[in-house]
């Protein structure tokens, strides 16, 4: 179970049996509760909570009545059981999350106590704002030790001695190197009140020294936040990296020591969300293995249910990356110069402006005026249609348009597409990518246990389709972001989602040239995670909001973007000078090639091809009608040779 808010209290007194008489007994209880009043006015509450079980029934009624006197809200259960302790422990986190300030009084017995912080050891109540306060007779002593399970709880005794009227306060959290160890903090008597205000140590000012204690951190090679060298499976080095010099930075002003530590599983991991530890480095802070993790660190819901997250130490978008778009075929280069709109325009013009010259001008064929049409608009010679002024005016208009607009136009954009070929289109959205993963075009790759991972599952519906589509994909997980960037400049087809800072601190270490990089698709904010409960949260949240504000965290990212990799220092001079070699390459004049007007040459083809095939049919259909025509003289002749035949023989008879 999981506590949220900004300041509770449980306060657990736990009462020894001993002989007094009636008189007596009625006079201490008086007394405490007198005492435990004075406490509760110098902290700030909205509500009392007081849990009693059978055998201080009194004491906790008097307690109420007591609280109801000076108008502060409190509200009284019963517990007597293992189940009602358990019931007990929802009904507080209820009350922390909806409230965030509750005052919890425990009046009840030794063993009930006992029972009860066995439960919360159980349901992991627990939390920077949960205070645990017994109060006992003469304590410290030998059958009453008590000691905190972990940082998240707090624990205080307030105890009073035989012929005295000193209340005595301990606590833990109140020495920043041993914070689970009780120390001595107040004292209060009934003349004088309390001996310090405020009644606790804050812990941000107990925190801001811790004396050098040492913190179990741990590290995963992950450029430009962290560069680490390992030697074998023993040494671990880290040689650089925005987060380490974060944490060195932290470390000073906090006066800690910190020790790196070499997860089993190089991952961020995924806690589940459920109280249940999920795997990679975040799962050591959930079972506080480990004290804190840097290490572009996302924010997300599942994750903040099981840890504690600090200021942002960066706001980062999620991106993909694929490799860089492909030159377009200089086969279509005539083409595209125009949209199909365009063409369209221009065929139908064609098609139009042909038939209009014909009924214009009434003494020309259709096919002169269509060829003429044709040749204008090509920007050929041709000759007069027709001498109609109304003919000469539209033949007129349609070679202003077809000269200075639509030739012009066509020849400044194949000019420019000639001198800097175009490319593909390239992937910018999630539209863009489900649609290219759902025609097989390209394959999905992303961190295991990222929170790109984690943004595709959880996130739009665009983006949980593009995860269903990953999942029927043969391989889409991949080590670590700096391999799949090699994947992808390496092969064809492939789109890596992470974050767009490490995406860009890789592709520079790659090779810019070779990739080309999305539109964002969602904002995330890093930050350094913390064990649930945390007491040093406040503190680390102060130092990075003035380093913030400083814009300290800013040059010490760009610090290690401009490093690129020490790592890898031959690697990145050759790669600046392919880049500038590349640079200048593109702006370097070329002579045209067979491969830039293979365009012109595949059209002279086809338009010969179609020209011949046009003159074949042509003297096909003109041989055809010449034997035609042969045969109908042929026929006509005969029947004329008939018919002169029948006449003579008519006349011979006659």
């Amino acid at each position: 179970m999981n506590l949220k808010g900004t300041v509770s209290f449980v306060l657990i007194l736990l009462f020894k049996n001993y002989n007094v008489q009636s008189e007596s007994k009625f006079e201490h209880e008086k007394r405490i509760t007198f005492a435990l009043r004075e406490l509760l006015l110098k902290t700030t509450s909205d509500e009392v909570l007081i849990t009693f079980d059978t055998t201080n029934v009194r004491l906790a009624t008097n307690l109420l009545k007591d609280l109801e006197k000076q108008y502060i809200l409190s509200q009284a259960h019963q517990i007597n059981d293992l189940k009602n302790m358990e019931k007990h422990c929802n009904l507080t986190s209820e009350m922390l999350r909806k409230r965030g300030d509750v005052t919890e009084i425990f009046v009840v017995s030794h063993q009930t106590a006992k029972n009860y912080m066995e439960q919360v050891k159980k349901s992991e109540l627990g939390g920077r704002n949960l205070r645990l306060i017994f109060i006992w007779q003469n304590w410290p002593s030998g059958s009453q030790n008590l000691a905190a399970q972990t940082e998240a709880v707090r624990i205080a005794v307030y105890s009073w001695y035989s012929n005295s009227n000193i209340f005595k306060l301990f606590s833990t959290h109140s020495y920043g190197k041993k914070p689970t160890k009780m120390y001595q903090i107040n004292a209060w008597n009934n003349k004088e009140g309390f001996t310090h205000i405020p009644v606790f140590v804050p812990m941000k000012e107990v925190f801001s020294n811790m004396k050098g204690r040492f913190l179990r951190v741990p590290v995963l090679h992950k450029p430009p936040w962290y560069f680490v060298k390992k030697e074998g499976n023993v040494s671990l080095e880290v040689v650089g990296g925005r987060d380490h010099q974060l944490l060195k930075e932290i470390a000073s002003r906090m006066n800690f020591k910190y020790k790196y530590l070499d997860p089993t599983e190089k991952s961020q991991g995924i806690p589940t969300g459920s109280g249940k530890a999920g795997r990679g480095v975040l799962s050591l802070l959930r079972k506080r293995q480990v004290d804190l993790f840097l290490g572009d660190a996302t924010i997300t819901y599942e994750r903040t249910l099981d840890l504690d997250f600090s200021f942002f130490t960066m706001a980062d978008n999620v991106a993909f990356i694929t490799h860089s778009p492909q030159p377009l075929s200089e086969a279509w280069a005539l083409v595209r110069p125009f949209h199909w709109e365009v063409w369209l325009a221009v065929w139908l013009s064609i098609a139009l402006i042909g038939p209009a010259l014909r009924l214009i001008s009434k003494n020309t064929t259709l096919g002169d005026c269509v060829w003429a049409t044709t040749s204008i608009i090509l920007k050929q010679s041709t000759r007069e249609v027709g001498t109609s002024n109304k003919t000469r005016l539209v033949t007129i208009m349609l070679s202003i348009t077809a000269t200075y607009v639509i030739g012009d136009l066509y020849c400044a954009n194949l000019t420019s597409l000639l001198a800097k070929p175009g490319r593909e289109s390239p992937l910018n959205t999630l539209n863009d990518l489900a649609k290219a993963l759902y025609e097989k075009r390209v394959d999905c790759l992303v961190e295991g246990r990222s929170s790109g991972a984690e943004f595709l599952k959880n996130g739009t519906r665009e983006a949980q389709k593009i995860w269903r589509f990953m999942q029927r994909q043969r391989t889409w997980m991949v080590p670590s972001v700096e391999k799949g960037v090699a994947l992808v400049r390496a092969k064809q087809g492939l789109v890596l989602i992470a974050g767009r800072e490490t995406l860009q601190f890789e592709m520079q270490r790659f090779g810019q040239r070779f990739f080309h990089l999305s539109d964002p698709l969602s904002t995330q904010y890093s930050a350094i995670a913390l064990q649930q409960g945390c007491p040093y949260f406040e503190n680390i949240n102060e130092i990075l909001m003035w380093l913030f504000e400083a814009g300290i965290l800013d040059k010490m990212t760009a610090t290690e973007y401009a490093r690129l990799g020490s790592q890898r220092k031959n690697e990145r001079k050759m790669g600046e000078i392919l880049e500038n070699v590349y640079d200048l390459e593109a702006f370097k004049t070329k002579p045209l090639s067979m491969q830039m007007l293979q365009g012109a040459f595949i059209v002279l083809f086809f338009g010969s091809f179609l020209g011949v095939g046009v003159l074949a049919i042509e003297v096909t259909i003109y041989k055809k009608c010449k034997r035609i025509e042969k045969r109908k003289q042929l026929k006509r002749g005969i029947r004329i040779s008939v018919n002169f035949l029948t006449f003579v023989v008519s006349k011979i008879v006659e």
